[in-house]
């Protein structure tokens, strides 16, 4: 179903929402961008910050007062917020901005003394974040249920993924089961739904471009029972029973209640009303996301898998690019070019699905980091600057993301400059040997280097850890400024650094990176990176003047080995013209 957005002067659901907080004398109320899952993207029967101010990015928090409707969302969004909140009643307050509160300063400094917040959308650790933080009590209370009554959840169907895994599901819960044993542990409760069907070896479709279905498991050392909705999985359910006793969704509240005296370790994202159900009878020692950590370091059989479907992935973009090169473009859009790359993708045998929604952004559009045209607002590709097109598909055998930034006529020489010190700073982060206890902010700094030394910066990080064949961003693996996990072989992370300049131009280019391990010696294990994307950078936007021999060295490789990879599945002209994009300066 579609979420009903607020496309008028006034706001109906915030002032019933005031009503409901003056019935039960709340004080402030927070609407969080999150499900019982806290998944990232989210099914559209749980868009109710959406709903409420129109703004769609995939972050931000809502605070809800008699005299004030604040939301907070970090730099990826602020203009878009901006545009998206306008008649709806309420005010951005920019995170990480000198002299913007964080949303707790506010609680606390703001008289709030009974905050309401949905216990089954608050992750643990904000929970006790907020405890901490304001001096308030915290009243457990959905009152937007009351408000968006019109909303249902849309019927899908799951499937087993084993055929494209190298590991059983027994395999897997022994894993968990080996890293529970090892922290002195009993118990732990996956309610990450990436988790869930990583451990299950299921695919679902119940939240748009994430292949999951919503789902917990239960893994005990002797148990493992699986909360799902069961006609989603009729055809083949025998498989799972293999594996774990089988339940309904909703049964998770009642079998849990009956669970005591284990030792649980439970994700710090674990929604708060399950969490205080399980703290109730049980010892939790340890909030960490075992599964997680588990899944984000890929098998053997999952990276040759990754590795293939890049390939062909590349092979669409790069057929895409010939044809924005070549086109008579006067008659297209962000939303044709869109649907161009997105129609490339749907012709593989293996596709699922896009791994999300396709930002295609021509000229000052691009400055938004997560801008998503309309058939009806997308702006027309004039012979001038550059189309940012951010993209990426799901495959059986894979999770795709790249962004290439493409001159689509005469550039400036500030589009140029930009563009090659954007080049520089991913080159660098590509060439980068580090020693395996490297935090990720130390690596996020490197990249970060050539853009600083213009003076410039991005509002995010360089980079996020990629599914196989789940969500195309994926914790631990991360480069930012404030990550300090340390990666290790098998993760796959992308490379994305970026110059955006509000009202002129972004420009950023993306490919995932594979860790692998580089050598040993009297230091401890080196590790380097793998580049996995193939698609020609664009040399139209290049000003060699600014590279370095060893940047040359480098980028002439890269196109070297595109080349080698992708032109077997170019026609004649594409491959004429790929040895042109992919020639060395």
């Amino acid at each position: 179903m579609k979420v009903n957005i607020i496309k008028r002067r006034g706001n109906m659901s915030l002032d019933m929402l005031r009503k409901l907080m003056n019935e039960n004398n709340i004080d402030a109320y927070l609407v969080l961008t999150s499900d019982p899952h806290n998944s990232e993207y989210l099914a559209d029967y749980y868009k109710e910050r959406q709903h409420l101010t129109n703004f769609s990015g995939s972050q931000g928090t809502v605070v809800v007062t008699k005299n004030e409707a604040l939301l907070w969302a970090d730099g990826r969004y602020f203009e878009q917020a901006e545009r998206q909140i306008q008649g709806t009643g309420f005010e951005l307050m920019k995170i990480g901005v000198d002299g913007v509160p964080t949303v707790n300063e506010f609680l606390r400094d703001n008289g709030c003394e009974r905050i309401g917040y949905n216990a089954l959308y608050m992750p643990i650790s904000q929970y006790e974040t907020l405890k901490s933080e304001v001096n308030a009590e915290l009243v457990d209370i959905d009152l937007y249920r009351q408000i968006w009554t019109d909303r249902e959840f849309r019927e899908t169907k799951s499937f087993s993924h084993s055929e494209w895994s190298d590991r059983t599901s027994k395999e897997k819960l022994s894993i968990v089961r080996d890293n529970l044993k090892g922290k002195n542990a009993t118990a732990t409760l996956v309610t990450s739904l990436e988790g869930v069907a990583w451990i299950s070896n299921t695919r679902g479709a119940d939240i748009e471009n994430v292949p999951v279905t919503f789902a917990y498991a239960l893994v005990t050392l002797n148990k493992a029972k699986l909360f799902i909705d069961t006609k989603k999985i009729e055809s083949f359910i025998d498989e799972l029973k293999e594996s774990f006793e089988i339940y309904e969704y909703e049964d998770v509240f009642e079998i849990l209640s009956n669970v005591e005296n284990e030792k649980f370790i439970l994700s710090p994202q674990t929604n708060t009303k399950l969490y205080k159900l399980i703290e109730g009878k049980n010892n939790v020692i340890e909030k960490d996301d075992i599964v997680g950590y588990l899944k984000s370091i890929k098998s053997k059989g999952e990276l040759e898998n990754i590795r293939e479907s890049h390939i062909r992935d590349g092979v669409y973009v790069t057929k895409f690019m010939h044809w924005l090169k070549n086109s008579d473009l006067s008659n297209e859009t962000e939303w044709t070019c869109a649907n161009k790359i997105d129609g490339l993708r749907a012709t593989d045998d293996r596709y699922l699905d896009l791994s999300f929604g396709t930002i295609s952004a021509y000229g000052a559009n691009a400055s938004m980091m997560h801008y998503s045209a309309s058939e009806e607002s997308a702006a027309k590709i004039e012979k001038r600057g550059f189309l940012l097109v951010d993209s990426g598909g799901q495959y059986l055998d894979g999770t795709t993301d790249i962004t290439r930034t493409f001159a689509v006529g005469e550039l400036t020489e500030e589009e140029k400059r930009h563009f090659t010190y954007v080049l520089k700073s991913h080159l660098q982060l590509m060439n980068t040997i580090f020693p395996a206890k490297t935090k990720s902010l130390a690596l996020d700094a490197i990249a970060r280097k050539e853009v600083w030394a213009i003076n410039e910066d991005y509002r995010c990080g360089t980079g996020h850890g990629v599914g196989y064949v789940l969500g195309v961003h994926e914790s631990p693996p991360q480069f930012n400024p404030n990550a300090e996990k340390k990666l290790e072989p098998g993760m796959i992370i992308s490379n994305e650094p970026g110059i955006y300049k509000d009202g002129k131009h972004g420009i950023r280019i993306e490919n995932i990176l594979e860790v692998v391990e580089h050598e040993y010696n009297e230091y401890g294990q080196y590790l380097k990176f793998k580049t996995i994307s193939y698609a020609p950078i664009d040399l139209d936007a290049v000003n060699s003047n600014l590279l370095t021999d060893e940047e040359k060295v480098c980028l002439n490789n890269y196109h070297k080995e595109v080349y080698e990879k992708l032109n077997k599945f170019m026609t004649e002209e594409e491959k004429e013209w790929l040895k042109k994009y992919t020639r060395e300066i």
